[in-house]
């Protein structure tokens, strides 16, 4: 009889810690064969946005987020589109899922400055400035924008309606029946202080919001914000109102009512708006300085004595629709001036 005792078998604790070291290896490897992928399509796609007119460039790039993310660092970032509108950032991160790529999230942590055509180039920072983009391959995508603390400054001078803005927030999303779902809201803005607005706010900060729908939302394709808006708008584009309206500290000053607008052929705003307020002189100047009605609407608001008193009594209290049609604006039996103007409509083309 044998007195050696015969050997544990220690296979069980062994293959387990060799599977693990195995799958960390295999997916350490993917994961650095991806990330390369991901600078690669990053390259390409640049490239080819190039080839189109856009200009796209940064000055250096880093590529991290091991073992589940894609984190993307750029530096001196710009991306600008034919229409003429153009971002640059001193710094951007992008971040997406090594797992569920289908979103990305963007962060300016140092701000942006915004090029827009015709007018002058609009700096804005704040504490968060974010926008999260999905469903690339869909028309619209979705879209998500959101800013903390935001201040906003014009290159030059420039005038800006709200310098600076507590809360912002825009979502826009594909939706049933060839519609899109659109919420956008300011929330806590300060209003610039020689505005009309501002006389109308006094000290109180300015709260705007509208949610509704875009029809025809497949039309909204083009090389930029401008082409895009002309296309869907063009096609028949209508907004359709569900609600919202303006605050002025906790003081409603007016509210919308479920309707809808378009543009003409002109480029001019069509269709009605709806919208309740106790105070439609006031109501009047706000939507005239946030470019919803003729910005001499404003004036008129507030250039005769009390100008809000006059228009209140013209107009009425409590609903208003203001008819944008044939070229003008409309407030119950009160002619406001030309309608707003959306979109210039491109010049015709000469016959050769």
């Amino acid at each position: 009889m044998s007195d050696v005792a015969p050997k544990a078998n220690r296979r069980w604790i062994v293959v387990p810690w060799a599977i693990l070291i195995l799958a960390v290896a295999g997916w350490s490897a993917w994961w650095m064969v991806s990330a390369r992928e991901v600078g690669n399509r990053m390259d390409e796609q640049a490239k080819s946005l190039r080839e189109k007119g856009y200009a796209v460039s940064w000055k250096t790039r880093s590529i991290g987020g091991y073992p589940f993310r894609y984190f993307v660092q750029l530096r001196e970032a710009q991306i600008g589109v034919p229409d003429g509108w153009g971002l640059s950032a001193p710094k951007l991160d992008a971040e997406t899922s090594a797992l569920t790529p289908g979103i990305v999230v963007l962060v300016a942590p140092q701000g942006v400055t915004l090029s827009r055509p015709g007018k002058p180039a609009l700096t804005v920072t704040g504490e968060v400035l974010r926008m999260s983009l999905g469903g690339l391959d869909r028309t619209p995508p979705r879209i998500s924008i959101e800013g903390k603390g935001l201040r906003l400054a014009a290159a030059g001078g420039g005038e800006i309606t709200f310098p600076a803005i507590d809360r912002f927030e825009a979502r826009l999303a594909p939706a049933d029946a060839g519609k899109a779902s659109l919420f956008f809201r300011i929330d806590k803005a300060t209003p610039r202080a020689d505005s009309l607005l501002a006389r109308v706010a006094g000290a109180a900060a300015v709260t705007v919001d509208v949610e509704g729908t875009l029809s025809q939302a497949s039309g909204l394709t083009g090389t930029g914000p401008d082409s895009a808006l002309v296309n869907w708008l063009t096609a028949g584009g209508k907004f359709e109102v569900t609600q919202g309206g303006m605050a002025l500290g906790e003081t409603t000053l007016f509210s919308l009512k479920p309707s809808a607008v378009g543009a003409d052929q002109d480029g001019r705003l069509t269709g009605k708006l709806r919208l309740s307020t106790g105070k439609a002189g006031e109501a009047m100047v706000a939507l005239g300085e946030v470019s919803v009605l003729p910005p001499e609407t404003a004036a008129v608001a507030s250039g005769i004595g009390d100008g809000s008193q006059v228009l209140t009594a013209l107009i009425g209290e409590a609903s208003i629709t203001l008819q944008f049609h044939d070229g003008q604006a409309w407030a119950g039996p009160l002619a406001l001036g030309p309608a707003p103007r959306v979109f210039t409509p491109p010049e015709p083309t000469a016959p050769e």
